[in-house]
């Protein structure tokens, strides 16, 4: 298996390396995974300066420490954390699109 340290691939490699990979579907899934986990560090770093959490850049930046710290002290991190922490469902994911799009069309 090909591995890929947090995304930092140029796509002209990433293309050879899943053109001499025997099974690109896994290398690419989980180049995505490993994408997907620094977007979650990313937006919860961003959070922790927005609401002003305090967790400084030496400490642990996780989520039963975000959560500890905001607990009732800011309502608006506490609806963040929760929504943040929330386990996935995709049977009860909800997007609402707007009203106006139409779905049907392939021009979009």
């Amino acid at each position: 298996m090909i591995g890929c340290q947090g995304g930092n691939i140029t796509s002209r490699v990433w293309i050879k390396k899943t053109k001499e990979n025997a099974t690109p579907f896994e290398f690419c899934f989980k180049g995505t995974l490993v994408n997907l986990k620094g977007t979650l560090d990313y937006l919860l770093d961003e959070y922790n300066s927005k609401y002003s959490v305090g967790i400084g850049d030496n400490e642990d930046l996780s989520i039963s420490e975000f959560r500890k710290r905001v607990k009732g002290k800011n309502s608006h991190a506490e609806s963040f954390i929760e929504a943040y922490d929330a386990p996935s469902d995709p049977t009860t994911i909800q997007i609402t699109m707007p009203a106006q799009r139409n779905l049907d069309d392939d021009s979009i």
